[in-house]
């Protein structure tokens, strides 16, 4: 029965993604609502359940998303045309689409690219993918359906190397983020995904130095798992193997920038505009910076206020570091804890940790995941940032959640002691 329910709701919410903006706000909320209210009664009962039934399903609404409209996100034509000048041989990093010298190569999604003026941001190997795949949105999201079909594979073949539970499966197959956004929007973190993933089911550190770093290629984020697993290698004092991962890397590191090394700067120009001046979903540098007082139509005045809470955040991984905490539970909240104090949280962004709840499925976690797509609010109804009541919702359930988990901790701690 919950099964249905959960598969009714899926299908509701990608019709009714055909009639946005037309359709009301309140009926979209009622339908993700419904969605996510069946995810998480089917994870109440994930041992009841068939896992090949869960796959099947996961795989059929997977499907079902890639003829989702081009409404959750403006990156498709963005990956459509740095594709189509990957093909031609042009430098995307160089020429952003609203170039003069570009004009003859304009195509009939051209005009749909948002922020024509920034050049292309994602890295190299992105570049590749795209070049190779996104010739149409429907071959861009064939492509990502077939690596949906390998992630999930490889989830499996993970859960089955460390002796988990095969139900775990549910955490991501069911989940209606990569639903939604890999198949559904489209975006590059399915790819990142699979470099990670392998990168785990790994045994040869010299291979998984590699694989990270494609993935690193794919998305910069996976510098962060990258950087833990080479500091837990020296803490052990596994110095061989520190040097393998190291090598693997950065070789490959290297063949992804060789192209490049004309205009190696101009890889990280439009990333270093995002990075200084964008804004969207943020929790703790919204509530810090109306606590402060900073002038949010200037990013000048608050850059200061994002290096404190970076800081934060790194002290923060340093103490989870240094208490041992067990590999996947630290990847998954050091990344994590990272979006709590970005500056920008799309709702993809979730997929860096959504996989890992496979593993370690931390409820608050849980709740971030599902709860993330609620601020797509503020571009299909017309408002440049989340609703506060809307960032209420999304946010205020995730940090007594994690405050929860801290006193429970703490309790416990204090019991053992006791005793």
């Amino acid at each position: 029965m919950h099964l249905a329910t959960y598969t009714l709701f899926a299908v509701l919410s990608w019709f009714l993604l055909g009639r946005v903006p037309n359709v009301s706000p309140l009926i979209m909320a009622l339908s993700y609502g419904g969605w996510a209210v069946g995810y998480f009664l089917l994870v109440s009962q994930k041992r009841l359940l068939s896992v090949k039934l869960v796959i099947f399903i996961g795989i059929l609404l997977r499907f079902l998303y890639i003829f989702a409209p081009d409404v959750l996100t403006g990156d498709l034509p963005r990956y459509l045309w740095e594709g189509h000048l990957m093909r031609m041989g042009i430098n995307p990093y160089v020429f952003s689409p609203d170039s003069s010298a570009l004009i003859s190569l304009r195509t009939t999604y051209w005009h749909k690219i948002e922020y024509p003026h920034l050049s292309a941001i994602y890295p190299p190997l992105a570049q590749i993918f795209q070049g190779v795949f996104a010739r149409s949105i429907l071959c861009w999201k064939s492509f990502l359906f077939v690596i949906e079909l390998l992630n999930l594979f490889l989830l499996t073949m993970l859960i089955k190397k460390h002796n988990g539970k095969r139900e775990n499966i549910i955490f991501y197959a069911l989940l209606p983020l990569p639903i939604v956004e890999i198949t559904g929007a489209g975006h590059l973190e399915g790819v990142m995904i699979t470099f990670f993933l392998a990168a785990l089911l790994s045994r040869t550190f010299l291979f998984k130095g590699s694989l990270l770093v494609a993935g690193i290629g794919i998305k910069y984020v996976l510098v962060v798992p990258l950087g833990l697993e080479l500091l837990t290698l020296l803490r052990e004092k596994r110095y061989r193997d520190a040097y393998q991962l190291l090598i693997g890397g950065v070789v490959l590191g290297v063949a992804l920038l060789v192209p490049y090394f004309a205009n190696l700067p101009a890889i990280f120009s439009s990333l270093k505009e995002y990075a200084a001046h964008w804004r969207f979903n943020d929790s703790l540098l919204y509530l810090t910076g109306e606590i402060v007082g900073v002038d949010w139509t200037d990013s000048r005045t608050f850059q200061w206020l994002k290096l404190s809470l970076l800081l934060l955040w790194l002290l923060t991984v340093l103490f989870m570091f240094v208490k041992r905490m067990k590999r996947v539970k630290l990847y998954s909240y050091t990344l994590a804890s990272f979006l709590f104090i970005s500056a920008v949280v799309h709702p993809w962004y979730g997929l860096w940790f959504a996989p890992l709840l496979v593993f370690c499925p931390l409820r608050e976690l849980l709740t971030f995941a599902v709860l993330l797509p609620i601020s797509y609010a503020a571009r299909f109804y017309g408002s440049g940032q989340v609703p506060h009541t809307l960032l209420l919702i999304e946010y205020v359930p995730v940090y007594a959640l994690i405050l929860l988990t801290c006193l429970q901790t703490f309790s416990l701690k204090s019991s053992s002691e006791t005793k």
